[in-house]
């Protein structure tokens, strides 16, 4: 790495860190019972997962105690980032990708998780093999996923949040024990 990409990153991580600090003192001052909890919580994680990202990138090992930060939160970041190298601009500017368009790209993306299950049910010979439409059948699962976290994202939801909720009414309506 030449000195100037050393400089960049480690710049980056400052950025990063004091970007951290701002989005911890606006959630530490978020009641949780407030309406933009959410949105603020959303933005603190994808805060924590760049600076997670930056320090990598400097070649620091991250030790954290506590609960590190969430699968989720790092999947937005990274989701978030890459949206914008492959053209479809910043979610959240009006010329950018929309609900409707990552609405109708997970739709795309269930359509062809259908087509590897209706292929793994049939077993017709001109199939692939039960173990090939096992590994597509994977790669299809979380191609939904991704879609589903620009979607949300939209939207700013936290889908730890959304998803937990909706599966304790669940249980809840039917009388069941499982939460989240």
């Amino acid at each position: 790495m030449t000195m100037d990409k050393k400089i960049a990153a480690q710049r980056a991580e400052f950025e990063a860190c004091a970007k951290l600090a701002t989005q911890w003192r606006r959630l530490e001052m978020t009641a949780v019972v407030d309406d933009d909890y959410p949105a603020v919580r959303a933005d603190y994680e994808r805060s924590l997962a760049a600076f997670m990202l930056a320090m990598h990138a400097n070649g620091r090992v991250f030790i954290a105690e506590g609960p590190a930060p969430s699968f989720l939160a790092v999947l937005r970041a990274q989701n978030l980032s890459r949206v914008v190298r492959f053209g479809h601009g910043d979610i959240k500017a009006p010329h950018g990708w929309g609900p409707m368009q990552w609405g109708c790209a997970l739709a795309g993306e269930v359509g062809e998780l259908c087509n590897m299950l209706k292929k793994y049910q049939r077993q017709m010979p001109s199939d692939p093999t039960p173990d090939e439409l096992h590994a597509e059948i994977g790669k299809e699962i979380a191609d939904v996923f991704i879609y589903l976290d620009l979607l949300a994202s939209t939207f700013d939801f936290d889908l730890a949040r959304v998803i937990a909720s909706k599966f304790n009414a669940t249980s809840k309506k039917y009388g069941f024990p499982e939460r989240l």
